[in-house]
């Protein structure tokens, strides 16, 4: 019997086990920092904000023409909804879906307030009140409010996630399913112990 075989073999199940277990590393550490190569999927629904833009303190008239406050933008999670036109038929639409995606929230919906910032005329008085109480509404208008509204890039008029501390995070396009937006929140204030 030939005992030089039997370090060979052992010698070939070490170096197996070691590819194994490395060798998945360094095919991913190579196509990390080697290649231009990314994942292509993300898991979000919404497109990121790249970098976060910090929204200014400003302080806004809002819907009864008193101050909507300096940190309206601040300490809680805010689904911004930007109109730069009347809202018609596609604004209410947006705000009725953006409504039942925070009560759709349950006990987490304290966590997010929703914020319509509007550059023109504002909706209906009786149609906040009735559809909408929980709405802040804020006339984005003046310096002030142009300085605001910068911060709010790549589209004219839809929704903004705005972080606790006044990042804007995230955009959706005016007719973004509510459920997406939902399950990129939720995510959020799983993983987030602000706000």
């Amino acid at each position: 019997m030939d005992n030089t075989s039997q370090p060979k073999g052992r010698n070939l199940q070490a170096w197996g086990l070691f590819l194994l277990f490395f060798g998945p590393l360094a095919i991913a550490v190579f196509l990390y920092y080697g290649t231009d190569w990314r994942p292509g999927g993300t898991g979000n629904h919404g497109e990121l904000v790249q970098p976060p833009q910090p929204t200014p303190v400003v302080s806004l008239p809002g819907a009864d023409g008193l101050p909507a406050g300096d940190g309206f933008l601040r300490d809680r999670w805010s689904l911004v909804f930007i109109a730069r036109s009347p809202c018609e038929e596609d604004c209410r639409e947006a705000l009725y879906n953006g409504r039942q995606m925070r009560l759709a929230l349950g006990r987490r919906m304290d966590r997010v307030h929703r914020v319509y910032l509007h550059t023109g005329v504002p909706p209906e008085p009786g149609f906040l009140a009735a559809e909408h109480p929980d709405l802040q509404v804020v006339r984005a208008t003046g310096p002030e409010g142009e300085a605001l509204l910068a911060a709010f890039p790549g589209q004219d008029e839809g929704y903004w996630l705005v972080d606790p501390l006044g990042n804007v995070m995230m955009r959706y396009p005016v007719d973004q399913a509510p459920k997406g937006m939902m399950e990129d929140i939720k995510k959020l204030l799983r993983l987030s112990r602000i706000g």
